[in-house]
């Protein structure tokens, strides 16, 4: 995990450009994510799907609003 600085985390993934984000949740029962989200002009698309992804995996996913 990165804590301050994050020197170790990982790049941005878009959940446009990554299908694959979605499919551990869709093949396992019990595996939950959180999706951290820099706030900014984000766009009603991200909101829809995230929703879709909640919808989808029985509500396992959460989203953390985070600020620069």
């Amino acid at each position: 995990m990165a804590g301050y600085g994050a020197e170790n985390q990982h790049e941005s993934v878009s959940f446009f450009q990554a299908p694959f984000f979605q499919a551990p949740l869709c093949a396992t029962k019990k595996l939950n994510v959180i999706a951290a989200l820099l706030l900014g002009s984000w766009n009603t698309t991200v909101a829809k799907r995230i929703a879709s992804i909640d919808h989808d995996t029985d509500e396992r996913i959460s989203v953390n609003a985070v600020s620069g």
